[in-house]
């Protein structure tokens, strides 16, 4: 994905993702080591990961409601930020505004319209 160091990629994201919020990462297949370095090193934040393998934007943004929804049904913070480790990952998707960019095709952070 570009990436050289998904650490230093970590410590980037945390840095600009504030502890008191959630988040979700959009991921191709079950992505082991990225998904236990993230949940790890973004601690305290709650991760949500969202396998968006042969996936329309439709249903990915479903996906991210019906979490958001389950936040609000248990009062916990809703997941308004969002790791696309790619660019690939959020084409065609409107609902996402990008925040932050590692890469001008990697390690972006959007937040919901």
């Amino acid at each position: 994905l570009g990436f050289y160091d998904f650490e230093k990629f970590i410590s980037w994201a945390a840095d600009k993702i504030p502890e008191s919020e959630n988040l979700i990462v959009f991921t191709r297949g079950e992505q082991i080591y990225i998904e236990s370095e993230l949940a790890y090193n973004l601690y305290p934040r709650d991760v949500k990961f969202i396998n968006i393998s042969q996936s329309t934007p439709e249903k990915i943004n479903n996906e991210v409601s019906n979490i958001n929804l389950g936040a609000k049904n248990q009062d916990k913070n809703s997941y308004k930020y969002i790791i696309a480790l790619s660019l690939e990952d959020v084409k065609n998707n409107g609902a996402l505004a990008l925040k932050y960019s590692y890469k001008t095709d990697a390690g972006l952070i959007y937040t919901l319209k």
